[in-house]
């Protein structure tokens, strides 16, 4: 580019000091017109590239985004069209190339996707085919536990017969000493009786490998699985009671009674066994299969029924991708020619569809699967249904009647009478059990439930255990004082419900904090038989003698309903729904017991499947679903797309739902339409459980884990119901922090942006008149923190509210406390008196129950989680270190993970600087947040942050509540928190919406107790984050150096005076308003005693029963009583008094909301000690 001079504001070419005029696009160059014809002589072809300004400016003012308005046709337009050449084929260039690039994006992504799905099934084929394989395998082992359980029932007794012999010996050479006689059997080892279950079987196995003979083998277990002294059957006294002194037959009816007992078991295991023996192989072989089995005809015959072997061939990694070649192919973009799999299917192929059945045990170790739609059309005058399949078990589920959950595609089993210690996992795709295993001892009548998240509750006797159903692990978690009998139990917006046997009531239990309520009514049976629930609080409960009602958890109502036939037994009962207007009850009992069905519309009982001939009763039940193609059940082989279809379950004891979408919620089209183009795939937990109640017109109180989507649960309805009446202001949204009122704001404008919503942000920091501006169009969102607009109202500016529909507080456990209460008051003073109200938080404390400064109305109350919880994906760290090491760890851990987007949280805003000029000076690039920066600084350092230009912010507690930075990899806590709530809201900002986020936490030997009070809150313990000291001691000599500079720099420029002497004035500020308000009320109370006084004074001249002269004498008194009442009440309440008062009230606050953070957003209370004066 040519030399330009700068001369009296005009650029000029150095070399014709005429004015620069033209530019060449091809070699981009700028010359006057002198350079011009030079240019074109020495570059002939670049003439057509050259244009004038004055073309250039007429060009770009002729041009415009919108539609071409050019319809003339003169030379002028001409001249246009030449000079705009250029500029606008570049234009269209680029624009071709953005939909170009934009359409391969998409189809890019469409192809990538398509690959997943299809591994997807490969992957899940390969799981169904090792189920196969494990399948002869699990049913030997489940044979073989029995009969170990079996031999050691009989190997008990057969022990208890040898030491009852010994006693009997013992008592007779001993027969005139009682004393010795007692003293033997008080030394004597006895033997627990054989129904007692000390032992797992896994632990006798183990116990028998470990044992060389049988001698060993009972003295090592001689005090826990041999231990007697318990034993009440074979108690020497008690026999000689019944038997008298014949002790030989004694013995022998002993003896007869082991052979009746054990004679049939041994003869089903022998019987088992040999069954067995014919399907015990596995369909995996390779060339040495003769050879292996030549090798094992060496060994016993009993060992061999058992003896697989895993036969393998090494795979073969070319054949293997010759397979997947052969089932997935890409065409290249280079060539027309595909590239797809070598064989095709030439067949015509039927789209599955899924059918629902009914999935019902029987006592005779067996279960039946029975299409529902058959159970839906069956009634009393057409009563025969045929069964799809019938299935046999080796296990017996009799007593199962409240312990079977569906979970997907597995039906866990836990318990029955004849394994109480056994749990079983029944595969739906497969047709198989594929796991068994131990339970702790428990009654033999268990009830379970699902909490939809990852744990079955198990309820035995007065025990609560719970099962983790990824790590297939027990845990005892509550001791219950009700040891009765459970016929359900369930889950219901976060609480554990459960129907004891016995005692007309009903338990809750929560099982987030361990509490125990009941609900008692005489109306509730005394012995119930059967219940089953609804997902929306209603419980069905069928008495012994064929009564039945409903209860509904909500209002604790009962109505009693068409009662049906009396049973003595526990049944199967389930509930169905086939629409929002047919909804029914099975109640399953089998063979003389029945099989009945009801309708709760019509409140009319139905007999069903009267030709059933197995006996149902005390066994479970489920209703699951199959693919179906042709008429027949999809088996674990046949070709289809199991990528787009779900299991979903309903069981005795809990409903797993179907999958979740935005279509069910009732959201407006174009919505849902802006839902899809954002990626929004499915909705979360409280964005399916709110926004229905919210479009219904209720108030909503939730609370939800951080990253679940809060924002949008209650911006989606707010916009729907917005398209439909788009009037004024219709919501306010209050926010803590400016950043998250930011975010807010821009969340409304782009999922309204299909409707040009109309949302100001309002918050500090901005120029008021601006705002005032805005504010005065009536937008239709205004989202604000509390401080700044209520300073608008208190300017005395009119803002249009009374047609305003909604009122949302974002973390409203913070909204409602001591630091907005005055501003949020003034607001709300504002707003209409029928205003919908929503309040939404991640964490819900006793701030959200006290409502009465708020217009909240029988609100629906949700919560997602625990009180403080943390999500699954987020690993939670901590590292004690000495005080003075924080510096040094920081630096280490920044640069181990240097490629990681970090949050470090700090408790004050001088120390942020501080850190925040150390790792600068330390070359860690990083920015600050808090709230000493301007407004301006503020977004500019959370833009960089955003954008991954700067990946370590430094920040206070400003930046813990509601900012949504999708990329955050990790949070370090600098300083813990002193509460325990704000410590879930900075680790929040970290594995959200199922990404994974590691926290890790300084501590210090002063902050030991902080990490103690936060496992108790959270639930879980921090694991200690192993660093190495000689690398982290390597950055304390540089860190030490570069905090001090910086903290003398900060020293220097007195960094955060003026903040605090501006927040000391706001604070004076908001105390004067306090004490006009409390002025205000004092008088209204004067006002209101001196009008009693003179009602009492009037009333006391009408009495006219009295004497004149007592009648004066009593005005009199009564007038000088007044006068003086009012002079001593209306004697004025001095300023000074009223801020004395105020003052001490404010410290108080302070002192119980325990604020350690001095970084308080927007509030009208500073959090700076006021100056000693």
């Amino acid at each position: 580019m040519m030399e330009i001079s700068n001369n009296n504001n005009n650029q000029k070419c150095t070399t014709h000091k005429r004015s620069i005029e033209i530019i060449c696009y091809q070699c981009n160059k700028l010359m006057c017109s002198a350079c011009l014809i030079i240019h074109n002589k020495q570059f002939k072809d670049h003439t057509d590239s050259c244009d004038h300004i004055e073309y250039i400016k007429q060009s770009l003012s002729n041009y415009s985004f919108s539609n071409s308005n050019n319809n003339g046709a003169d030379d002028n337009d001409n001249q246009d069209e030449e000079s705009n050449c250029c500029i606008k084929t570049r234009i269209s260039d680029i624009w071709s190339k953005l939909k170009d690039a934009t359409t391969n994006c998409k189809s890019l992504e469409t192809t990538e996707a398509e690959i997943s799905a299809h591994f997807a099934k490969l992957h899940e084929f390969l799981v169904v085919e090792e189920h196969k394989l494990k399948k002869p395998i699990v049913s030997d082992l489940l044979s073989l536990t029995q009969q170990i359980e079996t031999n050691i029932d009989e190997l008990k007794y057969l022990s208890n017969l040898i030491t009852l012999n010994q006693k009997i010996n013992n008592s007779n050479n001993n027969s005139n000493s009682s004393a010795t006689s007692s003293s033997s059997t008080t030394t004597t080892k006895a033997i627990l009786d054989i129904y007692s279950e000390v032992y797992s079987t896994k632990e006798i196995i183990k116990s028998l490998v470990d044992s060389e003979s049988l001698q060993s083998f009972i003295q090592s277990n001689i005090d826990t699985l041999f231990n007697h002294e318990n034993n009440s059957q074979f108690n020497l006294n008690d026999l000689q009671s019944q038997y008298g002194s014949n002790t030989d037959f004694m013995i022998l009816d002993l003896l007869f009674k082991f052979n009746d007992q054990f004679k049939v078991i041994a003869n089903d295991s022998n019987s088992s066994n040999n069954n067995n023996n014919n399907n015990c192989s596995l369909t995996v072989y390779n060339d040495n299969t003769d050879n292996n089995t030549n090798n094992n005809n060496n060994q016993p015959n009993q060992s061999s029924k058992f003896d697989y072997r895993l036969i393998t061939n090494p795979i073969n990694n070319n054949l293997l991708s010759t397979l997947i070649n052969q089932s997935i192919g890409l065409t290249s973009p280079k060539s027309s020619s595909s590239t797809s799999p070598t064989t095709t299917t030439t067949s015509t192929t039927t789209n599955p569809v899924q059918k629902q059945y009914l999935f019902t045990t029987h006592t005779n170790k067996g279960a039946t699967l029975i299409s529902l739609s058959d159970l839906l059309n069956n009634n009393n005058n057409n009563n025969n249904i045929t069964p799809v399949e019938e299935m046999k078990f080796k296990i017996g589920f009799y007593g199962t009647f409240s312990a079977m959950v569906t979970i997907g595609e597995y039906i866990y089993i836990f318990g029955g009478r004849g394994q109480p210690h056994k749990y079983h996992r029944y595969s739906i795709k497969s047709k198989s059990i594929d796991i068994a295993s131990d339970i702790p001892k428990m009654t033999e009548y268990i009830s379970v439930c699902y909490d939809q998240k990852e744990y079955i509750y198990v309820l035995g006797g007065n025990r609560l255990d719970r099962f983790n159903t990824k790590s297939m692990e027990f845990e005892r978690y509550l001791i219950i004082s009700d040891e009765s009998k459970k016929i359900l139990s369930l889950f219901y917006k976060g609480m554990l419900y459960s129907i004891p046997e016995s005692s007309q009531k009903i338990l809750g239990i929560d099982t987030n904090n361990r509490k125990v309520e009941s609900f008692t009514s005489r109306l509730l049976f005394e012995h119930p038989v059967a219940a089953c629930h609804d997902s929306n609080g209603n419980i069905f409960i069928l008495g012994i003698d064929g009564r039945f009602l409903r209860f509904n958890i909500d209002d604790r109502s009962i109505i009693m309903l068409s009662s049906t036939a009396k049973s003595g037994h526990y049944l199967s009962m389930l509930y169905h729904q086939v629409s929002k207007t047919e909804n029914y009850v099975f109640l399953l009992g089998g063979g003389e017991h029945k099989n009945h069905r009801y309708s709760i519309e019509q409140n009319i009982w139905v007999s069903i499947f009267s030709d059933d001939i197995q006996l149902r009763n005390d066994c479970g039940s489920s209703i699951i679903e199959f693919l179906i193609m042709e008429n027949r059940i999809i088996e674990d082989d046949d070709d289809v797309d199991l990528e787009t279809t779900s299991v979903t379950s309903t069981s005795t004891a809990t409903t797993v739902t179907k999958e979740r979408r935005f279509e069910d919620l009732g959201l407006a089209p174009w919505l849902l339409a802006c839902c899809k183009q954002l990626g929004f795939k499915a909705p979360s937990n409280i964005q399916y459980n709110t926004i229905p109640a919210i479009l219904s017109g209720r108030d909503i109180l939730a609370s939800a884990k951080t990253g679940q989507g809060k924002t949008a649960a209650f911006a989606l309805p707010i916009l729907s119901a917005l398209s439909e009446d788009p009037y004024g202001i219709f919501a306010v949204v209050l926010t803590p922090t400016r950043e998250l009122a930011v975010q807010i704001g821009e969340q409304f404008r782009a999922l309204g942006s299909a409707i040009n919503v109309n949302c100001c942000v309002v918050i500090g920091g901005i120029d008021n008149v601006q705002q005032s501006l805005i504010l005065d169009k009536r937008p239709h969102i205004i989202v604000a923190t509390p401080g700044r607009l209520a300073a608008h109202l208190n300017n005395g500016m009119k803002l249009a509210l009374q047609f305003c529909r909604f009122l949302v507080l974002d973390e409203a456990d913070r909204m409602l406390g001591p630091d907005f209460e005055l501003e949020v008051q003034k607001i709300v003073e504002h707003l209409p008196p029928k205003i919908q109200t929503l309040l939404y938080s991640a964490t819900m404390t006793n701030s959200n129950k006290k409502l009465e400064s708020i217009p909240i109305k029988n609100p629906y109350i949700f919560e997602d989680n625990n009180k403080y919880d943390t999500v699954e994906t987020l690993s939670q760290y901590y590292v004690f270190m000495p005080a003075q090491a924080k510096d040094c760890h920081l630096v280490y851990l920044l640069k181990k993970h240097d490629s990681s987007s970090v949050i470090v949280f700090i408790n004050n805003c001088r120390t942020v600087e501080a850190v925040k000029g150390m790792l600068n000076k330390l070359d860690i690039k990083s920015v600050s947040l808090h709230s000493f920066l301007s407004q301006k600084d503020r977004l500019n350092a959370l833009k960089q942050f955003k954008s991954g230009k700067i990946r370590v912010l430094i920040a206070t507690d400003v930046a813990s509540r509601g900012l949504d930075i999708p990329d955050v990899q990790m949070v370090i806590n600098y300083k813990l928190s002193n509460s325990s709530k704000d410590y879930i809201h900075r680790v929040g900002r970290t594995a959200r919406f199922g990404r994974s986020g590691r926290a890790i936490s300084f501590v210090t030997p002063h902050d030991v107790e902080l990490v103690k009070n936060v496992e108790a809150a959270i639930g879980k313990q921090l694991e200690l984050y192993t660093t190495e000291d000689e690398a982290v001691y390597r950055h304390l000599g540089e860190a030490s150096t570069a905090r001090k500079l910086v903290e003398i720099y900060l020293d220097e420029i007195e960094f955060g005076v003026k903040e605090k002497e501006r927040r000391d004035e706001r604070n004076e500020l908001t105390r004067q308003m306090l004490d006009e308000k409390e002025r205000n009320t004092n008088n209204n109370k004067e006002s209101k005693t001196t009008n009693s006084n003179d009602n009492n004074d009037s009333s006391k001249k009408n009495n006219k029963k009295k004497d004149i002269k007592t009648v004066q004498k009593e005005s009199i008194t009564t007038k000088t009583a007044a006068a003086a009442t009012t002079a001593s009440s209306s004697k004025p309440t001095t300023t000074t008094d009223i801020s004395k008062k105020r003052t001490n009230e404010t410290l108080e606050n302070k002192t119980k909301v325990n604020r350690h953070n001095n970084d308080d957003e927007d509030s009208g209370i500073s959090l700076f000690k006021k100056k000693k004066k």
